[in-house]
């Protein structure tokens, strides 16, 4: 078994044997009017269990909840911690994920928005020796709710996150799938994207680019930079296959997709640097 999913598994254990139910799992198991009296007796809105509560609350839809939470001081850019997901062949890891990614209304999802929810803070899930963004414009598309996607896009939400296999643009992706593409929704949302500046990444570039090792990257969502030692950095260089694409902040030390961070010599994106890379070495999908 992974490592870091075993320690993952013994952590979630020892949160699982306190005594107090997390005010997350009160939620998720519907039991709002329970999780309302807490916060009214003083309990924690920051309480987390792998998700944190307002998470919780904008999940299952519940608005009265959600504001009684951020009148209590919930925090809206409070992420999830790293658990272990699924069971057997399917077990996967997430981590990160913020309120808005799971806003089940667009009322709630312009709520959250207005109390300083940042759009473009986002979750990452892993599995199978690879791991993507979930950005909140990733996953409501992939709800296909498409007026909270275009709420978001319209609200300051990156729309240029790639697939690391191919450097195809994720969000244009989704939308291009047969399932969704005729859909009135998809297709709106879609104009949107391309006029806000979504595309692919353009790897024609990638054999002119002087990469180097990353040497140290800041993570935009907070400034704090970070420095990559020098072993991990020459052997990601040497060859990114062997890397999925999260990496450590060292301020929370916590990890974090690769989109999240800048190199600090170029100021280039690291998962778009990654993904050059990767095609210089033809390890990306034609």
């Amino acid at each position: 078994m992974n490592q870091r999913i075993f320690t993952l598994l013994i952590v979630a254990a020892l949160f699982t044997s306190n005594c107090k139910t997390p005010l997350p799992r009160i939620i998720g198991e519907g039991k709002t009017e329970e999780a309302k009296q807490r916060l009214l007796d003083g309990g924690d809105p920051n309480d987390i269990d792998c998700e944190s509560s307002l998470y919780m609350a904008a999940r299952i839809g519940d608005i009265d909840l959600v504001k009684l939470l951020l009148e209590k001081g919930a925090d809206p850019n409070l992420r999830s911690r790293e658990c272990v997901y699924g069971s057997g062949f399917l077990r996967y890891r997430a981590g990160n994920r913020s309120p808005l990614e799971k806003a089940k209304t667009l009322e709630i999802a312009k709520l959250l928005v207005n109390k300083g929810a940042n759009p473009n803070f986002g979750g990452f899930r892993e599995a199978f020796g690879a791991a993507h963004d979930e950005t909140p414009l990733l996953v409501q598309i992939e709800l296909e709710q498409y007026d909270i996607a275009e709420f978001l896009v319209k609200s300051g939400a990156s729309v240029n996150i790639y697939v690391t296999s191919t450097g195809k643009n994720i969000f244009l992706q989704k939308l291009d799938r047969k399932e969704v593409a005729g859909k009135a929704g998809a297709q709106k949302l879609k104009a949107l994207l391309v006029s806000k500046g979504a595309k692919d990444l353009d790897l024609s570039k990638s054999a002119s680019l002087s990469l180097t090792p990353v040497a140290s990257y800041t993570h935009l969502t907070n400034g704090e930079s970070t420095l990559m030692p020098s072993n991990i950095a020459n052997a990601l260089f040497q060859d990114p296959s062997k890397f999925v694409p999260l990496t450590m902040d060292a301020k929370d030390r916590r990890y974090y997709h690769y989109s999240e961070f800048v190199i600090n010599e170029t100021q280039m994106n690291l998962h778009e640097w990654l993904i050059h890379r990767k095609n210089q070495l033809g390890q990306i999908k034609k």
